[in-house]
């Protein structure tokens, strides 16, 4: 990453119920972690976190969303969020990601979602860092996979399971514009959409139309001040389930996973919140755990 971009933060947006996720991704991200050139921040409305022993050997900084930061985000319409995601305080947790492009001292901001696992250890942050342009990648849903949106997205048939994959990296070799969807998960945010006033911006477009997920108010925002401005990730920086379990154990193995540089659990339940045995998919999350827990134990204890 060249100095000129100036100072850069890999921000992670959490609380409890994060904790034990982020904890084994920063394990499977453990090279990344060891040899950054940015700041690692963590920005929580968690008093609980904020004393955490691996926070605090693990970050740079552990930021508390603030009172000013929360108050902005009461006007955004929740018309179109199922109840049972709505949060008394801020309406939805996932619109407190709007606050990882306010300014915290940086030039220029990476952020993931903690569901997610790096699969290779040659990942880095420079990987999703865009320079000037904003970066995020494509969905991957049904529809761009061409599966009928009443399939539960897994099927047995081979030459389906094959299509699937075709399509996964037909996706993937696309240079795609911002005017199509984009999942939020990863995202280089140049230090042009960084202040308070890209916050305001991005509460007002939620306020003014009701908006069930945060990354489309964020396309929006994109498209309306950064058309230009965009660079597509590579679908393999932020590989969502979906693709995966359409195509299918051993193809996905074979084809795709190769490939794949962070794995997103974007779907519901989390992996590891499931009660029972675990679906293939869910099962890499827990392997990655049984190997990430010595290596918590010892991250978590206070340094002599």
């Amino acid at each position: 990453m060249t100095p000129h971009f100036g100072r850069g933060a890999a921000i992670f947006l959490l609380d409890q119920t994060y904790l034990l996720p982020f904890q084994v991704m920063m394990h499977s991200m453990r090279d990344a972690v060891e040899n950054r050139n940015v700041d690692i921040v963590v920005l929580t409305d968690d008093d609980g976190l904020l004393d955490n022993p691996f926070l605090r050997r693990i970050c740079d900084k552990i930021i508390k969303i603030s009172e000013d930061q929360l108050e902005l985000l009461k006007s955004i319409d929740l018309s179109s969020v199922p109840d049972e995601f709505r949060h008394p305080k801020y309406g939805v947790y996932w619109f407190l990601k709007f606050l990882v492009f306010d300014y915290y001292g940086y030039d220029y901001h990476i952020y993931l979602d903690t569901d997610m696992l790096a699969l290779r250890r040659d990942f880095s942050f420079d990987d999703i860092f865009a320079g000037t342009a904003f970066s995020a990648a494509p969905t991957i849903g049904k529809t761009a996979l061409g599966i009928p949106p009443n399939s539960r997205g897994s099927s047995n048939n081979d030459l389906e399971q094959q299509r699937i994959v075709d399509t996964t990296r037909e996706i993937a070799a696309r240079n795609y514009k911002i005017s199509r969807s984009i999942n939020s998960g990863v995202m280089s945010i140049p230090k042009s959409m960084i202040g308070r006033s890209t916050v305001r911006s991005l509460v007002e477009l939620s306020t003014l139309n009701s908006y069930r997920l945060e990354q489309d108010v964020v396309r929006a925002h994109a498209s309306q001040f950064l058309p230009d401005d965009f660079r597509p990730l590579p679908i393999w920086l932020n590989m969502p389930e979906l693709p995966l379990r359409a195509a299918g154990e051993v193809n996905a193995i074979e084809r795709l996973l190769p490939y794949t540089k962070i794995l997103h659990f974007n779907l519901h339940p989390k992996p590891w919140k499931i009660s029972g045995r675990p679906g293939w998919v869910h099962q890499i999350w827990h392997r990655h755990r049984s190997l990430a827990t010595r290596w918590i134990e010892t991250q978590s204890t206070p340094p002599h």
